[in-house]
């Protein structure tokens, strides 16, 4: 089954939305924490940051390994910024996975990658929690949320 994330970037149609009424009472009922929003975002940008900034084109990264070690390398470059700040997401395999398959697809893959200023517009979109947020936002916002909330010790995904 592909995420929720994938089938919104096929069909890249956000329709309907949640009244703030409804996202606060979703933020609560799935026990969502703000501040775990914000640090997850800063992650995902960063991450997203590094790749497209260091990214040089299919030229010059032709395979697979050589696709592997530049996102490994992104990867291992932020987890490790974390855990100067104590956090340790080094052991999270749902969220190195699941940001492997997205970027070999939103960047390694792609004739022509999207610009970085679209896809961390689009990330904005998911993490910022407003008033009238698309749902389908939101339901991507808990899927990446509960992969990242496994670093500690919260909830378990089934794979």
């Amino acid at each position: 089954m592909k995420s929720l994330f994938y089938q919104n970037i096929q069909n890249n149609k956000y329709r309907g939305y949640i009244s703030e009424y409804q996202l606060l009472k979703e933020i609560k009922a799935h026990n969502v924490l703000l501040e775990r929003v914000q640090l997850y975002h800063e992650f995902i940008v960063n991450l997203t940051t590094y790749l497209y900034s260091t990214y040089l084109g299919s030229d010059y990264i032709t395979s697979q390994t050589d696709i592997e070690g530049h996102f490994n390398w992104a990867f291992n470059k932020v987890v490790s910024e974390f855990q100067e700040e104590g956090i340790d997401f080094s052991k999270n395999t749902y969220i190195k996975e699941y940001f492997e398959a997205y970027f070999k697809v939103e960047l390694y893959t792609r004739n022509s990658p999207e610009e970085l200023d679209r896809i961390l517009k689009d990330w904005n979109q998911i993490f910022t929690l407003r008033p009238e947020k698309a749902q389908k936002e939101f339901e991507m916002l808990l899927e990446l949320y509960e992969r990242f909330d496994t670093t500690f010790g919260n909830k378990k995904i089934s794979k």
